[in-house]
């Protein structure tokens, strides 16, 4: 028997905070299902301590973390399920330590009146004491707006290392307006699924409007953020300018504000250098002749590659896909710097006298031996 055909019922002959549970048809299962797939899916069979009796509920166990088999709970309907949380700390000069700024979780409350309560959502508080729940699709919008605002917090930075403030063209620019993007993006799903059904009765189907809308979804949040970018560049860095030493054009160079990070080179000289950096280029000597090529060249540290835009592009692509290994790489080697001890400075001094001990003698032997015999 499937976990998704296992729901609750309202039985008011059951004494008050029992909940009964009944099996459902698979059909019937199937027509609540919404674009987001079976409010049910993806669980498992556990024990909660209910009023002090162990009883059989459904729990998302793959991200669950609560203890319902410990921790007693009075009435069924009051067992939810929370995950773990990600929290994000702050470290200001006027506050001292590091303080908890904001966390985040997954939630999910099976017996909820609200639906989307019943299915997985993101939780987010503020440090207020107030918690905002997010369905996936809100909890994209919610995170493209950090990320636009964290951008933001990085240009108010530059701006403030700068001796004098600032150009114009550098200060930060007011973003337009979020939340008719947020809502525009929480309407889409249903729109998108009332659309298709009157125009294409044919092919929709609830998880295909779901995953339609999804991805149109991902497209408008990747435009906005691309068009975010573009407007916190300086105006030298959008516009193509004459080089005479090219014979073409080129934009100033975008690049990260961490520099170099090549072992073989001095510190004073990785400073000198950004770790990336960008510029759109154009070659256009005697262009009727030789034609006209328009490239992107990214710089890495002290090399440089010259690409078409669409392999621009392809790198962008596996230069996303690598953050997210790199981030795991991390994680691992985290955990094993836990582990990680200064050596003894005494043992340290022994080796080396010993390591140059044993240096001497074969440099002392070198070239003794048997004296060849003497040819008649």
């Amino acid at each position: 028997m499937s976990i998704e055909n296992i729901e609750p019922i309202n039985d008011t002959t059951s004494p008050p905070g029992t909940t009964q549970l009944r099996v459902a048809p698979v059909t019937e299962t199937h027509e609540r299902e919404t674009g987001h797939g079976s409010q049910l899916a993806a669980l498992s069979v556990v024990t909660a301590l209910v009023n002090g009796v162990q009883v059989p509920i459904a729990c998302p166990t793959s991200w669950c973390i609560e203890d319902h088999a410990g921790e007693n709970t009075t009435h069924l309907e009051d067992v939810d399920h929370s995950g773990e949380h990600v929290d994000l700390y702050a470290h200001a000069f006027n506050s001292g330590d590091d303080v908890l700024f904001a966390y985040a979780r997954l939630g999910q409350d099976l017996f909820s009146v609200d639906p989307k309560e019943r299915a997985p959502y993101v939780c987010v508080e503020d440090g207020s004491g107030e918690e905002r729940f997010f369905t996936p699709d809100q909890a994209d919008v919610f995170a493209e707006n950090l990320d636009v605002f964290g951008r933001r917090i990085r240009d108010l930075a530059q701006v403030a290392r700068s001796p004098r403030g600032g150009t114009p063209a550098q200060r930060p620019t007011a973003e337009p307006d979020m939340p008719s993007f947020a809502k525009v993006i929480g309407a889409l799903p249903t729109a998108v699924a009332e659309s298709m059904e009157k125009t294409l009765p044919e092919q929709y189907t609830p998880e295909y409007a779901a995953t339609f809308a999804t991805t149109m979804i991902a497209e408008l949040i990747q435009g906005r953020r691309v068009a975010a970018a573009k407007r916190s560049l300086t105006p030298a860095q959008q516009t193509l300018t004459p080089d005479d030493g090219l014979g073409g054009w080129m934009t100033a160079p975008v690049e990260t504000a961490h520099r170099d990070i090549d072992d073989n080179t001095l510190p004073a000289e990785n400073e000198q250098i950004p770790f990336l950096a960008a510029r759109a280029v154009v070659l256009g000597y005697r262009s009727q002749a030789y034609g006209r090529r328009t490239q992107v060249w990214l710089d890495y540290g002290g090399s440089c590659g010259s690409l078409t835009p669409t392999q621009a592009r392809e790198v962008l692509a596996a230069m996303r896909a690598f953050t997210d290994q790199f981030e795991a790489v991390i994680e691992i080697a985290a955990e094993s710097a836990a582990s990680d001890f200064e050596g003894d400075p005494e043992i340290a001094a022994a080796d080396e006298e010993a390591e140059k001990r044993r240096t001497r003698r074969i440099s002392e032997g070198h070239g003794k031996g048997v004296t060849p015999p003497k040819v008649a």
